[in-house]
This record gives structure tokens, sequence and C-alpha cells, in this order.
């Protein structure tokens, strides 16, 4: 496992908390909202008393998406976006979010601090009469009014479309309005998750995926870490939300056994500072684990 000074990514659950209910999100379990989610949040004072200016400077990404939370919910993350901008402007930035939160003003002003290598990735999986069967609680209009005002500011949008029976009928039609609004690329997921026939069913083109051969995990190549919203730092956003979803998620043995192994791991950034959790032996022993995935991450790691 690499040291801190090797870290070269960091990707962000800055809050477990989420305007939007999507039925198959981690956040849910069997249709409930799962305990402990709501309440976790990373702030600005987390960030510039745990991760030093020599580790910002030495990034060349920072991801702000989540497992169980969108990141634009979180409070301070414009002043965090900004702390980590004044200290790397050239580090490359992705956000992934659902868009619905906010007025234009507020994506006008997110474009202006963004550059050109950055990144914004609107999920949208459908229009107007079809997008908010799954991304149930956000409005169609107000993502697009939104996407549309950071594109215009100069944003780099990209537009990710999941496909279901629903919505594969308007695919091509999201595809053509996204060259239309000026996004820079349309992104179709066949999900790979549990449909429940009586509530989402596949698109007819559904691809299985099946646990085959070796696999090379992403997030140790990569140099990164990811930091969940209580603080705890983790290998990979996959470990990372472990330990916030309920057994009942998946009562196979591989995942139990999953779970099992990511307990929670005592230090947090409301504690110390980054570089001491990576640098420790607690880490560095937790971490060697994974350096050959494991059957559960060939099976259920979408990298």
């Amino acid at each position: 496992m690499f040291r801190s000074q090797q870290l070269k990514s960091i990707e962000f659950e800055l809050a477990n908390k989420c305007n939007a209910r999507c039925p198959q999100c981690p956040r849910y379990s069997q249709g409930k909202l799962i305990k402990g989610l709501n309440k976790d949040e990373i702030t600005l004072d987390d960030i510039t008393n745990s991760i030093s200016i020599d580790i910002i400077k030495k990034l060349t990404s920072v991801i702000f998406k989540g497992t169980t939370g969108d990141p634009i919910i979180a409070k301070d993350f414009i002043p965090i976006l900004k702390y980590f901008k004044q200290h790397n402007p050239n580090m490359e930035v992705w956000i992934a979010t659902n868009g619905g939160l906010h007025d234009t003003n507020y994506w006008t002003n997110l474009a202006k601090i963004l550059n050109s290598n950055d990144k914004i990735v609107f999920g949208i999986d459908g229009l107007e009469d079809t997008h908010s069967i799954y991304r149930v609680g956000t409005e169609y209009n107000k993502v697009i009014e939104n996407a549309t005002a950071f594109i215009q500011t100069g944003g780099n949008a990209h537009w990710q479309f999941i496909k279901f029976s629903h919505n594969e009928h308007q695919w091509q039609d999201c595809k053509e309005l996204s060259k239309t609004l000026g996004f820079t690329n349309f992104v179709t997921l066949h999900s790979d998750r549990n449909f429940e026939e009586s509530y989402l069913n596949p698109p007819s083109d559904q691809i299985k995926l099946e646990p085959t051969g070796c696999v090379s995990c992403m997030s140790a190549n990569k140099k990164e870490v990811f930091v969940y919203a209580d603080g705890t730092v983790y290998p990979c956003c996959y470990l990372g939300g472990m330990h916030s979803w309920s057994a009942d998620t998946d009562t196979s043995l591989d995942y139990s056994m999953l779970k099992k192994i990511t307990n929670p791991l005592v230090k947090t950034l409301h504690t110390d500072s980054l570089d001491s959790i990576i640098d420790s032996d607690q880490f560095q022993n937790f971490a060697q684990v994974f350096e050959k995935p494991l059957r559960p991450c060939k099976k259920y790691c979408s990298y």
C-alpha cells in the first residue's frame, strides 16, 4: 500500500445526505432509509485541520461524489472546493450530482470556480415524464435549468443516463438534447444492481456482469483514498460505503464476509491528520488485504 506522500487522488463523500430518493440507492434497504444516515458531514474546518497544503499541492485529482449522499448538499461544499483550488489550481475536479438542489445562480458561480479540465456529471435519467420515476424527489425542469446555467457560464457538464425499460425509448432523444444544450459527453449506464420486477425493470439490452478472471484495483493504481462523511478513510469508495450499508442489502456469503472485514476504522479527519491515518499501521494493514482484489471486489465493485 502506498504512503501519504505518494497520494495522488482523494474521493470525498462530503455528506451522507441526499435530496433524492432513488429506489436502488444503497441509502435504502427494503424500502427504508438505513439507520445512521443523514447525520454526518465533512466541514471546511475538517479539511483545513487534517489535510496539509503539501498533500493538496501533490494531488492530480479530487472527486466529490457519493455512495450515500450528494456532494452539493454539503453546506461547506463551495468553500471546500475553493480551498482545494486555491492551493492546487491545476488539479482535476470531478463532481457527480443529481443537479436538483439550489438555484441557477449557485450553478453559475460554481462554473466560475472550475476550469475546462474539471467536470460535473449530472444524473438525468430520461425526459420530463420519465426522469423522476427513478430520480424520485428531483424535478426534471429544475435539473435542466441548473445544468444549462452551469454550461452557459463555461462549465464542462456530462449527462449520465441510466437505462431502464421505462426510459430506454427516450435514450436517443436525451442524447440529442444533451448536444443541443452543450453537454460535452453523454454516458450510458446499464445498472448491474438487482431489479425487482414489481418496481423497476432493466432495459431490453441489459448486460449481465459476471465476476471472471483477475481485476486490477483502480483506486490502488491511482493512489487514491476515499473519505466517508463521518471522516473515516478507506482504500476505495466501495469499502467506504460498506460500513454504512445494511446487511439486508445483500445476504450473500461474499457480501457478509466483505462487510465483516470492513469494520469502521477508529481514526477520522475530525481528530487526526490524513497523512497520519494513511501511514498508520492500522490503515496499511487494512489496505494490504485488498491490494489483490478479493472475489467480492470482482463481483460488486463497478471499477
